[in-house]
């Protein structure tokens, strides 16, 4: 993957959200809306994945080497032409799935038809694998599959958790987990015949994958109360992406939220285990992390870049974080 390549589709994906007035004056939405779809970002999952190949009809990642890039919190996005499978074999995850919210924990999976909006935030130690395929790929795979397959499944975004005593579940859910790491190698090699090999290991993938939703109606949230709990905290993580860099208060976005600081609070340590002030400033080194690891950008500059106004504060304030200045960092994890 080119993390450059990456870079610039974050960056298009913020000033997208900016030309669509999600910013410091936007109306906050209700619990559970999203954007309105012109609003929201189409990657490219060509040029993110695989900018050598952007016309690729299958792309894979793991979900810790995206995470490291985009953060824990990403913002609302879809992926016009293709579908898109989250498997996910390590940590919690909360997220939108076209205006629905869901969370638990893995081993799970998210199912993304093409265009369907989603966002979505995880914890530190959330792993799995991303697999992506074109549409007119899949689609014909199913043309071509004998059997009673209802089209619907293709249709319906899901997430699925798979229960400890759920057997048959398990044993499908480490069928895609075992097929992923086959297709990871097939995609980061070149050997004879990848092409061939992607696409029938994909195709087996998606066969188990769709046994596995037959079988498992959707996880929702448990509770009114609880969907609205993460609904209102993706609202947040929303509002820090359009406004880390203002070093806005607490109050501030809890006005804009139109709760409590308290509430905020309680939601966000139930939901992430953070208090609000803390997911903030993770925002902040993230974006600091990747400014010092994918572009030479001074130090200084990128200090006023998110907001700090002295260069010595942003150097104490990233080095408590990371455990490394930010010149230490740079040396050591840029690419």
């Amino acid at each position: 993957m080119d993390e450059a390549c990456i870079l610039a589709v974050a960056t298009e994906m913020r000033q997208n959200r900016q030309k669509a007035g999600i910013g410091e004056n936007a109306p906050v939405k209700p619990p559970g809306m999203l954007p309105r779809l012109s609003e929201i970002a189409d990657i490219n999952i060509g040029r993110v994945y695989h900018p050598r190949a952007p016309e690729g009809d299958i792309h894979y990642e793991t979900f810790a080497r995206l995470a490291v890039f985009f953060g824990r919190n990403t913002p609302v996005h879809r992926h016009q032409s293709f579908f898109q499978v989250h498997i996910l074999t390590e940590g919690t995850i909360h997220l939108d799935l076209d205006g629905a919210a869901f969370g638990g924990s893995a081993p799970a999976i998210i199912f993304t038809p093409p265009s369907v909006p989603h966002s979505f935030w995880s914890d530190e130690h959330t792993d799995g694998h991303v697999l992506t395929i074109r549409q007119d790929l899949v689609r014909d795979w199913f043309r071509d599959i004998p059997g009673p397959w209802s089209d619907d499944l293709l249709r319906a975004p899901a997430f699925v958790t798979i229960a400890s005593d759920d057997r048959e579940g398990g044993a499908e859910f480490d069928a895609l987990a075992a097929t992923s790491g086959l297709i990871a190698r097939e995609f980061g090699g070149e050997q004879v015949g990848r092409s061939i090999a992607l696409k029938s290991l994909a195709q087996s993938l998606f066969v188990n994958l769709t046994r596995l939703l037959a079988a498992h109606p959707s996880s929702v949230s448990t509770g009114h109360s609880r969907t609205a709990e993460v609904a209102l905290f993706m609202r947040f993580c929303d509002l820090i992406e359009a406004h880390f860099r203002e070093h806005i208060s607490l109050t501030n976005y809890a006005d804009r939220l139109a709760v409590s600081e308290t509430r905020l609070a309680g939601i966000c340590r139930r939901i992430a285990g953070e208090p609000p002030k803390e997911i903030v400033h993770e925002r902040l080194a993230q974006e600091a992390k990747r400014l010092l690891r994918f572009t030479d950008v001074p130090v200084s500059e990128i200090c006023y870049r998110l907001g700090f106004v002295d260069p010595a504060y942003f150097s104490r304030f990233f080095t408590k974080r990371t455990g490394r200045s930010p010149s230490r960092f740079r040396l050591e994890d840029a690419f």
